[in-house]
Formats: structure tokens, sequence, C-alpha cells
């Protein structure tokens, strides 16, 4: 097999030409996913929060790099609980450490609405037996012009329901 040569006219040809005319098109970055998206929304909340009427304090502090989102209820004489934040992959988890011992895991559910974020059960680790009570759903609106959150969550126990709603009211500081 004999190889030719190519002409130096060639190179230098290539050589003037503009370097666009080899760029390949950049793929546009993808839009940030559902559960970002979410992920950022919830974000927001960082700081403390009260409930009118009850002697509840709830706060919200990003930790491990701002990746987890910290909830964390307060109530005088009652133990205090948790909920964790986080994701995984296209994943948002919700894992919840309930003063009753089990630790619900909930999924986010993108919806149409992106001031409207709901959490769906998708296992426990300590619960033994599913008709336990346990955090079955949870949902967050971001839709009041006051900057009042509505925090809403399903309990299920032996296959019934029971929801509950609370209004949260920023009460000062973050907790960063």
């Amino acid at each position: 097999m004999k190889l030719h040569a190519l002409p130096l006219s060639f190179w230098l040809g290539l050589s003037l030409m503009p370097p666009l005319a080899f760029a390949t098109e950049t793929p546009a970055q993808p839009a940030a996913t559902a559960a970002e998206a979410a992920f950022e929304r919830l974000s927001t909340l960082v700081g403390n929060w009260s409930v009118a009427d009850r002697d509840l304090e709830i706060s919200f502090e990003l930790i491990a790099n701002d990746t987890v989102l910290v909830e964390t209820w307060t109530t005088r004489g009652q133990k205090r609980s948790l909920t964790l934040y986080h994701r995984d992959g296209d994943r948002l988890l919700a894992t919840h450490y309930c003063p009753q011992g089990n630790q619900p895991r909930l999924v986010f559910q993108p919806g149409p609405e992106a001031h409207d974020l709901s959490f769906t059960f998708l296992d426990a680790t300590n619960l033994p037996d599913p008709d336990q009570s346990h955090q079955f759903s949870l949902g967050f609106d971001f839709t009041d012009p006051e900057g009042r959150v509505s925090r809403s969550e399903t309990y299920l126990a032996g296959g019934e329901a029971s929801p509950s709603s609370l209004i949260l009211e920023r009460s000062g500081g973050t907790t960063q």
C-alpha cells in the first residue's frame, strides 16, 4: 500500500480556516431536574419557623456541603423529630425520624406546579408492621403571598389516614 503525502498547500489552507469551521455544536446543559428544582425550593426554608397557637418551633438547616436539608421539630416537653431531605440521583428523598421510633422514607413526586411539593411513602425502617402508625405523605405549598408556607402530612395507621396541616411563619434568624 502506497501512502501519498498531502500537498503543503492543503495544510496551509487548513491552518488558515476559522476555528469555528471545525467546532461541533455544544450540547445545551440540561435543565435542572425536578428533584434539583424541588431541593432548591425546599432550601428556601432555611431558618426558624413558628406555628400560630402551638408550642412548636420548626427549623431548617443545610448541612453536608449544602446537600442535605434538616427539618427539626421542637416542642416543649415532647420528643424532637427530624426529617432529612437529600438527592439520590434523579430522586429527592425525605427520611422522617419519628418520635414513634420508625423512619419512613418518602420520595418526591413531581407535579405540574413548582410551588407545590409532594412526597409519598417509599418504604420504612423499624416498621415491623405496616399497620403501625407512620408518615405516609408529606407536602409543602409555597403560594402564600405573605411568605407563609403550608406543610401538610398524612399518617397511616391500621389502614386509616389521618391528614393534618400547619401554616409555618418565619420567626426570625436563620440557622446557617
